[in-house]
């Protein structure tokens, strides 16, 4: 697919299949309401998301169940995270 054109050319899931779709998982931060705009990233299975207060978290991508929880100061990126995977140096 192209980027931010919020398409996916996954053949798993088709018009005749998507109704059979199930939430797998849920997940719950516990830091109360708030707006996040910001769509998580995955990286090698890990689901890495801001939360409505001031923490990033990241979950197993699969089960949903959290890893680790990090409070930054200052308010993380509520629009979008990025990812570097480093270089040689």
């Amino acid at each position: 697919g192209t980027h931010n054109a919020r398409y996916s050319d996954a053949e798993q899931i088709t018009p005749e299949n998507v109704h059979r779709l199930r939430v797998a998982w849920e997940y719950r931060s516990g830091d109360g309401a708030g707006n996040v705009q910001c769509n998580p990233i995955i990286v090698d299975g890990v689901l890495y998301a801001p939360t409505s207060r001031e923490h990033v978290v990241a979950l197993d991508a699969a089960t949903g169940r959290e890893r680790w929880r990090f409070k930054p100061g200052g308010r993380p990126a509520l629009r979008g995270l990025t990812h570097w995977p480093g270089d040689a140096e």
